[in-house]
């Protein structure tokens, strides 16, 4: 091994040595253990000794110790003392000046990130140290102390936790993810504070960061309220630049607002700056305000320069989102706006900012959403960032020819087909006539379904009662039993038994139950009569005789249904089955919302399920009728149910027409406005015979036109004060299917390494951004890794984004190591040449 660099940490040795294969290692030599141990073993009787008295000191602790340990070096037990009242083996890396982050991802090895090693090789980013913690247990009582010393209690119910070290430990920043979260293995990360103060322009202009007249630039450019875009790789020093801004280029009479979950960035003292901190209980949680609501108290406030939001991780992300969209148009949908997606393998329509929140706040782990690309059709496309922001309160109601209504804010990009070919419009400059993108069908699905176990939609106490019989003879379960290990076939004769109740193990995905499933989200109930049982209003006797066939096909007998009349010339049947009522309710309620079709469950079952869901749904609503030629009317209440109908007709190869007969002051998901479906009655005709062709499982699209233009029947505009905007971006195709009609939209989200990828990528159709929202930040510094002996941080280029001659360029003001002035800089940023400057 080759030793780099070797150093002391208090009485502790550190080495940094390269081993033959090229890695690194942090190793620490500390005291002889066993020394240690004899100091260390006391300390817990001197803490007894003087708690009574109030004083826990370090000097005090020291004190009394040596009482106990005659003719012991005072400085060793100062040593020892300060680790068991502080951070024990962790120590020795939170005092290490040239440690600036500590990780451990469950039990095992401790990982840094060394200042002298990312200045060789940023490459190398952690590296190993010579620490362990060898078990779970040890790891928790880690994340317990570090919580405790920042007046934090370690809980369950909130898995991931941020919180701040005391200044006297240095005020580092602690995240904490319990295993509940992190796969089992839990995670403690430590973002250490800086203990040298690069807090100015000047510092960073001594240390090579930034040349002098570029400092002078970005000075010069903040005081004139200027816009600076900073991007850079991780590690390059962003944050350092940001508080040197500050810290330099913003006087302290200014009124700013800064932003954080936990404090990082110092405000100066005499400063008339504030500081807005998230507030959290012990245990970590929020208080009812989050960072958004702290963002619009700062700008209800007198705070008229800047914004400043701190680190970005999680959730503050969507405050970040909202301060650098302040002033600009933007691409962006209210939070109720349903989107079809697959959630951590779960398809339904999801509201898309619960969507953005799920991910945020590390609900969701994958979200996949609707696309296509080229030839392929439609496909899941995972979701690779999300937005937040505010807009005006001004809105655009969307009514199209075919499909569902839907709002977009007015600044939203719409997708539209004009002389043949795709642009995008303002969505308030969209006009009758426009016509819209809508996919003909749907993803196929990864893996069709032809059963569904009992055991494992039933609820946890009938599962505790109930009898499985195969061949007629009980069978013992094991815990594992419902993964139904083993061959299919040998489950395919077993029987789930309670009582008199039977029904089939596996039960099938045939159309006979999705009719059941279908009349029963029409018009169905449970009901409780001794056992829980299912009733159904039944309108006519076609319906009784479709119903009965169905029971009969699930096994259940005919002595199981009870008819009664009910008013209004309706029938009232009461199907006296457990096993039945739980089947349905483990299928429906435990998995949705209420009011919406059970989509994935739909979408991965076959083509006959789906028709007979559709045919029990349109037999048990009370509003469905025949209308013109050969159509289907039917209402539905709310706009969930109505957009999953539409989900579930288009994966029949069906398209519906949808206007909302009557209206109330949005669109929401779980509003309680009318909304009439209107398809082909010929087509339903094919479903009750299951003539429909094509594969068994979804519509596959193949051999028909994968997207279809729609034409924009109305536009009408809303108003809704105070909503947040939500967005998504999806890679690479840039665009998703919203609403239950599958309408195509632009995602909005930007993400860049360097300024060419920057202009690149808002510029590009289908973006269409326009020239005049880019070149509104006034300059992009770019931050780098340069070689100098070793490799450093350093300021690599400086652009402006510009028109000429109607086309959005980078100009480049700065490159590293050009040897300008500051006169020569000035004369390059064209707003500043052509206005004229003052310094201020």
């Amino acid at each position: 091994m080759e030793v780099l660099l070797s150093y002391s940490v208090g009485l502790a040795s550190v080495s940094i040595v390269r081993t033959p294969s090229g890695s690194y290692q942090y190793v620490v030599t500390d005291i002889d253990p066993e020394r240690y141990e004899a100091i260390a073993k006391y300390v817990g009787r001197a803490l007894e000794a003087l708690e009574p008295k109030g004083r826990v000191g370090l000097y005090e602790v020291t004190k009394a110790l040596l009482q106990y340990l005659k003719g012991y070096d005072p400085e060793l037990v100062a040593y020892v003392v300060s680790r068991e009242l502080k951070y024990k083996k962790l120590q020795v890396l939170i005092d290490d000046p040239y440690v600036e982050d500590i990780s451990i991802n469950g039990p095992g090895t401790v990982w840094v990130r060394h200042r002298y090693i990312l200045e060789v090789d940023p490459s190398a980013d952690y590296v190993e140290t010579n620490i362990v913690l060898g078990s779970y247990e040890e790891l928790m009582s880690y994340a317990e102390l570090l919580a405790e010393r920042a007046g934090r209690v370690i809980n369950r119910r909130v898995p991931i936790m941020d919180f701040t070290l005391p200044e006297e430990d240095g005020g580092h920043r602690v995240h904490v993810v319990l295993p509940d979260v992190a796969y089992g293995t839990g995670e403690i990360v430590i973002r250490k504070k800086a203990w040298y103060s690069l807090t100015s322009l000047e510092d960073l202009v001594k240390e090579g960061v930034v040349s002098e007249a570029v400092a002078e630039l970005l000075k010069l450019v903040i005081r004139r309220g200027g816009s600076v875009m900073i991007i850079g790789p991780p590690g390059s020093g962003k944050t350092t630049l940001l508080k040197a801004l500050l810290n330099s280029a913003i006087p302290k009479s200014w009124k700013i607002a800064i932003i954080e979950d936990t404090p990082e960035i110092d405000i100066p003292k005499g400063a008339s700056w504030v500081r807005y901190v998230v507030p959290t209980d012990v245990w970590g949680s929020e208080r009812g305000v989050d960072q958004m609501t702290l963002a619009k108290a700062a700008l209800r406030a007198s705070v008229s320069r800047f914004l400043v939001i701190g680190e970005t991780r999680g959730a503050e992300a969507k405050v970040l989102v909202q301060a650098m969209n302040m002033g600009l148009g933007g691409l962006c949908l209210p939070g109720d706006q349903l989107v079809l997606a697959r959630v951590d393998g779960r398809i339904g329509l999801y509201d898309i900012g619960a969507l953005v929140e799920g991910v945020l706040d590390g609900r969701f782990r994958k979200v996949e959403v609707v696309s296509v690309e080229g030839k392929q059709g439609p496909k899941w496309v995972p979701v690779s960032r999300v937005v937040v922001k505010t807009g005006s309160g001004r809105f655009v109601r969307i009514v199209p020819e075919v499909g569902a209504p839907h709002e977009v804010h007015e600044d939203h990009q719409l997708l539209v087909v004009e002389g043949g070919q795709l642009k995008v419009k303002r969505a308030a400059d969209a006009k009758p006539g426009d016509l819209l993108l809508s996919l003909s069908s749907l993803p196929q699905a990864d893996s069709s379904r032809g059963f569904v176990n009992l055991l494992e939609v039933i609820g946890d106490e009938l599962r505790s009662r109930v009898t499985v019989l195969c061949g007629g003879k009980p069978v013992e379960l094991e815990e594992s039993f419902p993964l139904l290990r083993g061959s299919l076939e040998v489950w395919l004769d077993c029987e789930v038994a309670v009582g008199g109740d039977r029904l089939p193990l596996l039960v099938e995905l045939s159309e006979y139950l999705g009719y059941v499933v279908g009349l029963y989200i029409a018009g169905g109930s449970l009901v409780s009569r001794g056992e829980k049982a299912v009733a159904f209003s039944v309108r006519n006797p076609v319906t009784l005789e479709k119903l009965v066939e169905a029971l009969k096909f699930l096994g259940l007998p005919s002595n199981a249904l009870e008819v009664k009349l009910a008013g209004s010339g309706s029938t009232l049947c009461i199907v006296h089955s457990v096993l039945l009522a739980e089947l349905l309710q483990g299928l429906l309620s435990r998995q949705l919302s209420g009011g919406e079709i059970p989509l994935d469950l739909a979408l991965r079952a076959g083509k006959d399920f789906r028709a007979g869901l559709l045919k029990g749904f349109l037999d048990g609503g009370s509003t469905v009728q025949l209308v013109g030629e050969g159509s289907v009317e039917l209402t539905v209440v709310g706009r969930r149910l109505a957009e999953s109908l539409i989900v579930l007709l288009k994966s029949l190869g069906i398209e519906a027409s949808v206007h909302i007969t009557s209206s109330g002051s949005s669109t929401s998901s779980s509003d309680s406005n009318l909304y009439t479906l209107r398809f082909s009655y010929s087509t339903c005709s094919q479903i009750s015979e299951l003539g429909l062709g094509g594969s068994d499982t979804l519509t596959s699209g193949r051999g028909v036109q994968e997207v279809r233009p729609v034409r924009i029947l109305h536009i009408e505009t809303t108003y809704r004060e105070g909503q947040l905007l939500y967005d998504i971006e999806v890679l690479p195709t840039h665009t998703y299917a919203i609403s239950g009609s599958l309408f195509l939209t632009h995602n909005t989200t930007f993400h860049a390494g360097s300024p060419e990828e920057a202009l690149v990528r808002l510029t590009a159709p289908p973006i269409d951004l326009t020239p005049h929202q880019i070149s509104m930040v006034w300059l992009i510094v770019t931050l780098g890794f340069v070689k100098d002996g070793g490799l450093k941080r350093a300021v690599v280029r400086v652009d402006e984004p510009v028109m000429k001659l109607g086309t959005l360029v980078l100009n480049t003001v700065y490159r590293y190591e050009e040897k300008v002035d500051l006169e020569t800089l000035l004369s390059r940023v064209t707003r500043l040449r052509n206005a004229g400057v003052e310094e201020a």
